[in-house]
């Protein structure tokens, strides 16, 4: 069995293109390198449905977006999900971050 912890702590052994997909888990929770600055927003690798009980917080959010996320960043979570659906705060479609790799 994977070690997850040592996903975020270790360079990563593979890599894949990732398509954001509201319903679609990745293969693998991964770090996600984002190519285009944007917005992403994602499911974290430790909140797999709303009725699991998890270590941590007791009311984790399902989806996450992080703004503005900058072309070369990674993000400091291990991704179970990459969501295609992000909205600003006024309810507008956002500027969503393209060119995003899984790396694990």
């Amino acid at each position: 069995m994977l070690d997850e912890s040592a996903i975020a702590t270790a360079p990563a052994r593979f890599a894949a293109p990732v398509t954001p997909d509201d319903d679609t888990d990745l293969e693998q929770a991964s770090t996600i390198y984002v190519g285009v600055a944007g917005d992403v927003t994602i499911v974290p690798a430790g909140k797999s449905d709303l009725t699991e009980e998890v270590e941590g917080p007791t009311e984790l959010p399902t989806a996450i977006t992080f703004k503005n996320m900058a072309a070369g960043d990674v993000l400091p979570v291990l991704v179970r999900r990459v969501m295609a659906t992000g909205t600003t705060e006024d309810g507008t479609t956002d500027t969503t971050a393209q060119s995003l790799v899984a790396c694990w």
